[in-house]
C-alpha cells in the first residue's frame, strides 16, 4: 500500500494518536473526535453547528459523541444561572481518556513492608520501687509538734 505524503506548512492538525488508535471506539467516534481536535481551542461547542459539517446529521454526531463520552474523551458539564436553571452546556475535549474512578475486577494489592519492631525486655530490673514507708497521720502531727509547736484544737480540726 503506498502513502502519499503532503508538505505541512499550512492546513494541517497535530494530534495525539491514543483516540485515533483506540480499538474500543469506532469509526465514527474516532472521525468525530480528530475534526473537533482540529477546531481551535476556543472554539465554543455546539453539537447542532458541527452537526452541519457533515452529511451524518445530529443523530449520528450525538451517537458518537455519546461514545466518546463513555471512554472518557469528553466530559459535559451544566451552566446554571442565578436560579439554578441550567442555561448551556460546557463540553471538554481530551486528547487521552480521562478516567474519573477505574474499576478493576481485581486490583493488584501489594503486600504492606512490616518493619520488626523492637522487641522490649523484661530481663532488665524494674528501677521503680514502691514506696513502702507510709506515714500515718500521727507522725505528721509529732513533725509539726517538733518544728512548730504544739498544735492547738482550732488547727488541728482545720
Amino acid at each position: 500500500m503506498a502513502t502519499f505524503r503532503v508538505n505541512k506548512s499550512k492546513n494541517y492538525t497535530t494530534i495525539n494518536n491514543t483516540g485515533l488508535r483506540d480499538e474500543r471506539l469506532s469509526w465514527k467516534a474516532k472521525g468525530i473526535l480528530a475534526y473537533i481536535l482540529s477546531l481551535p481551542d476556543d472554539w465554543v461547542f455546539y453539537m447542532e453547528e458541527i452537526s452541519t459539517h457533515a452529511k451524518d446529521g445530529i443523530d449520528s454526531l450525538r451517537v458518537g459523541m455519546k461514545e466518546l463520552k463513555k471512554f472518557g474523551y469528553v466530559r459535559r458539564f451544566p451552566v446554571k444561572n442565578e436560579k439554578g436553571k441550567i442555561t448551556n452546556w460546557e463540553t471538554i475535549i481530551y486528547e487521552v481518556p480521562q478516567v474519573e474512578n477505574p474499576h478493576m475486577k481485581n486490583p493488584q494489592v501489594e503486600v504492606p513492608f512490616i518493619e520488626n519492631p523492637i522487641l522490649l525486655s523484661t530481663k532488665e530490673l524494674s528501677t521503680n520501687k514502691q514506696n513502702t514507708n507510709i506515714q500515718s497521720s500521727s507522725s505528721i502531727f509529732s513533725f509539726y509538734e517538733n518544728n512548730f509547736g504544739i498544735l492547738n484544737s482550732f488547727i488541728a480540726e482545720s
